[in-house]
């Protein structure tokens, strides 16, 4: 049986009655964030990017967690980092997967919020 918020947010959006508007919705946003207006994009794709980062780091977290025998409801043996993806994704991946996820989402947003830039370059005076 799956457990945890995520569940509970997948099965609330598989019950709603107008799928066809959540679907129209969903695909009106995916559309503006490659050809939106710039600040829409910009913001939507440091969302996402944040979601996916956070999902990818949160797993690899589950996945050692479980390694070392931290994780109580997987076997280790069996395990593997896809598996852990689809843990955190179905909502059931444990508190510190969650948790990793989470965080980094919410420095996404507020990232977005403040436009914060991280660069990793100097500054290129003109010559």
């Amino acid at each position: 049986a799956l457990g945890g918020l995520g569940s509970i947010v997948w099965a609330e959006l598989s019950t709603v009655h107008y799928q066809q508007t959540l679907a129209g919705v969903a695909g009106l946003l995916g559309v503006l964030g490659v050809v939106g207006p710039a600040s829409y994009v910009r913001c939507f794709l440091s969302m996402i990017g944040s979601a996916v980062g956070g999902l990818m780091a949160g797993a690899c977290v589950r996945f050692f967690l479980a390694v070392v025998g931290c994780n109580l409801d997987s076997d280790a043996s069996s395990l593997s980092w896809p598996e852990s993806v689809e843990a955190l994704v179905r909502g059931n991946g444990g508190i510190a997967g969650n948790a990793v996820w989470s965080l980094l989402l919410i420095l996404g947003i507020v990232r977005c919020l403040l436009t914060w830039e991280c660069t990793s370059y100097a500054a290129i005076s003109d010559v």
